[in-house]
């Protein structure tokens, strides 16, 4: 069950305002009902990936949208990107 939404991944920058990663992909979600596509490959403080971020899926309860990302982890523990699988609780307006 999809809830009204569809995550996916694009390298399109005119989707969202402020697409400032160039051509790396994003992950971002789509709300087919109220016509809303928000960007979902940012860390916590809302800050967007500064990698390509991929394969977009959706929780079966439509309340997560899980995506791998290279970009640079933002801790001191971990300093090397690497691919790795980021579920993110759904970010909608």
């Amino acid at each position: 069950m999809n809830f009204g939404y569809v995550a996916f991944e694009s390298t399109a920058s005119n989707l969202v305002a402020n697409d400032r990663n160039g051509l790396s992909p994003d992950v971002f979600l789509r709300d087919l009902v109220a016509k809303v596509t928000t960007l979902q490959s940012v860390d916590s403080a809302g800050r967007q990936s500064g990698g390509d971020s991929t394969n977009a899926h959706l929780s079966a309860d439509g309340s997560t949208v899980a995506f791998t990302s290279t970009s640079a982890p933002r801790s001191a523990r971990h300093q090397h990107p690497r691919r790795r699988l980021r579920p993110h609780p759904l970010i909608t307006m």
